[in-house]
């Protein structure tokens, strides 16, 4: 009877609810037991949420009354789950006449829950937009639900700034849902429009679809597999009509392919991903830092957060292996926004000559970077091999060590080669065409350094005072010259 629909009812309005209080308690970093967590928990994510499911199922109950077959009220399915519901269901009383009723009942569902799901996720990107997240961010293992191609049509419209509304999330549900549904497979609502348009070949179709989700499970998220397993248990064979042999029209089949478009919007591989913070942050230092003792060093650390949570903290700077001070510019904390970059610098200053390591860690990301702390001396003759370069004045002693040489490349990309007298190979890439800067080279090793330098104005000659320093048995060698740069 109708109390058994009300009672799974009521028990589903409860389990959304709990699972809204969770939602919106993370949004605003607000006690779960607060008056306001409690009361939006229940307005901004159960009730849209319930209300889609309802529109969902009420589609499939009058499409079934408009050909003449009985259904039962829906049945709602609550559980503790992280949606708070397995969704709903209604009980045809009778077999379906046709092949076209079962198409159009079978299509109803989930078109009428996706035309009521896009006022909600409306609703919820407004919501984003006016009342932004107050919760402080992750800094454990976060769940990051996967946006199907829907959303990210909507959201040209109406962006979604970082961590999503409970309102915003109840329509990711309600969309996830639809493509659920849409799968065609055994009696879901895709296997109902499935073997109305294919008959009885719709098996094969069912078998495959069970393969795909296996796949999908193996590949991207394993409750694939727990869905495809279970459709295997229901059955993948969908029972016939009463007329399996009364042809479908033209109208029958666009309710297929609008079927099939709704499905390519909604659904995506991989709904739910784990994933840590430090994951979501790029962290780029230099390969190297020379410094000398007494003096200060500067390392500019640049920070890129790739997430959609903004994150706030303090880098941890240590010097290892020799003595000196490290520090922080500007002052700390820092904020790193999503999609968004930011830079910070780390002062050294070693008290001693010798190698040791600068470690950086930030919320999770480890940093080692090379410190080379010696005293200036000796200088090295070097060559260059560049696009339109001129050598108007070498440091002393370098003469014999020099070449002249043109290098083919766009404008303002220069490539210079410094050759050492013991040998060491050591290419540096200058981008941008700098006016009367100076840049200082570090150079280690053999490793390769790219330095931007930023460009200033447009004259028809430009003027460089370029240093390249090496660090070689406790020395750094230098060795320094001026160039023209025409183009």
């Amino acid at each position: 009877g109708p109390w058994l629909n009300l009672v799974l009812f009521i028990a589903t309005v409860l389990s959304t609810w709990y699972v809204g209080v969770g939602l919106y308690s993370s949004y605003f970093g607000a006690p779960r037991l607060d008056r306001a967590v409690l009361l939006g928990g229940l307005i901004y994510f159960s009730l849209p949420l319930m209300a889609v499911l309802t529109v969902h199922e009420l589609s499939h109950y009058f499409a079934a009354k408009h050909y003449g077959v009985r259904a039962s009220l829906p049945f709602f399915i609550p559980a503790p789950t992280i949606v708070g519901t397995l969704g709903a269901f209604i009980s045809l009383r009778d077999p379906v006449p046709n092949r076209r009723a079962l198409i159009v009942i079978g299509a109803a569902g989930p078109i009428g829950g996706f035309l009521a799901t896009i006022p909600v996720a409306i609703l919820g990107s407004y919501l984003n937009s006016t009342i932004p997240a107050a919760a402080p961010p992750p800094t454990g293992p976060v769940i990051v639900i996967g946006m199907p191609l829907i959303t990210r049509i909507l959201e040209k419209f109406f962006p979604v700034p970082g961590l999503i509304h409970p309102t915003y999330y109840a329509a990711w549900v309600s969309f996830i849902v639809t493509a659920m549904n849409l799968l065609p497979l055994g009696q879901l609502d895709g296997g109902h429009i499935a073997r109305g348009l294919l008959g009885e070949a719709s098996k094969y179709l069912s078998w495959g679809v069970f393969a795909f989700l296996i796949v999908l499970g193996i590949l991207y998220f394993p409750g694939w597999i727990i869905f495809g397993i279970l459709g295997l248990a229901l059955g993948l064979r969908h029972p016939p009509p009463l007329d399996d042999y009364m042809p479908i029209e033209k109208k029958h089949v666009a309710v297929g392919v609008a079927a099939a478009l709704l499905f390519s919007v909604t659904f995506v591989p991989a709904p739910v991903t784990m994933v840590v913070p430090s994951q979501q942050l790029q962290v780029e230092v230099p390969s190297a830092v020379l410094a000398s003792p007494g003096n200060l060093s500067y390392v500019n650390v640049v920070v890129r957060n790739q997430g959609i949570f903004t994150f706030n903290g303090t880098p941890e700077v240590e010097l290892r292996g020799i003595n000196g001070t490290v520090s922080l510019e500007p002052e700390p904390p820092y904020s790193f926004p999503p999609g968004e970059e930011r830079e910070f610098l780390v002062g050294i200053v070693p008290n001693m000559t010798g190698t040791g390591t600068l470690r950086i860690s930030l919320l999770g990301v480890e940093e080692e970077i090379p410190v080379f702390s010696g005293v200036l001396t000796d200088e090295f003759g070097i060559y260059f091999d560049g696009s339109d370069f001129e050598v108007i004045e070498l440091a002393p002693g370098a003469e014999s060590a020099m070449a002249t040489g043109r290098f083919e490349g766009p404008p303002g990309n220069y490539v210079l080669v410094a050759v050492p007298d013991f040998g060491l190979n050591v290419k540096v890439y200058v981008e941008g065409v700098p006016v009367n800067g100076t840049a200082q080279l570090a150079l280690v090793g053999g490793e390769k350094i790219s330095v931007e330098l930023s460009p200033s104005g447009e004259p028809e000659t430009d003027h460089l005072d370029v240093s390249l320093a090496l660090y070689w048995n406790g020395t750094m060698h230098v060795s320094t010259v001026s160039l023209m740069l025409s183009r």
